[in-house]
């Protein structure tokens, strides 16, 4: 498995993301993580938002494709609504992010609740 782990230290806002093949990729910063409802069919647990978001708590999360997010601000986290558009249920940070390259191509990381909207 290809990944590159990401920490506070190594990322700014016009960051690049350097893969084990020490290939360098741009990949835009994305300021909102939004993950589906609890429990959606077909999503894994890390796909989706806790049953109880808890502030100060730190969570896990799981995303299709390359994403690359700040962590030197505060974030939207939106639940993912079928057929109605995401909302605001969180003010979040991300405190870790790691980019799997392989065959699956994922971002997954971790962020802390700052506050409930």
């Amino acid at each position: 498995m290809s990944s590159s782990k990401l920490s506070s230290h190594h990322l700014s806002l016009q960051a690049r993301a350097r893969f084990s093949d020490m290939e360098l990729i741009d990949l835009p910063t994305k300021t909102v993580l939004r993950l589906y409802l609890a429990n959606t069919n077909g999503k894994g647990k890390n796909e989706c938002l806790p049953k109880n978001l808890e502030p100060n708590k730190i969570y896990d999360f799981y995303e299709l494709g390359q994403h690359l997010y700040p962590f030197d601000r505060n974030i939207r986290l939106e639940a993912l609504h079928p057929n109605k558009p995401s909302q605001l249920v969180a003010i979040v940070k991300i405190t870790e992010i790691t980019h799997d390259t392989a065959a699956n191509n994922t971002t997954t990381g971790k962020y802390r609740v700052k506050e409930l909207r």
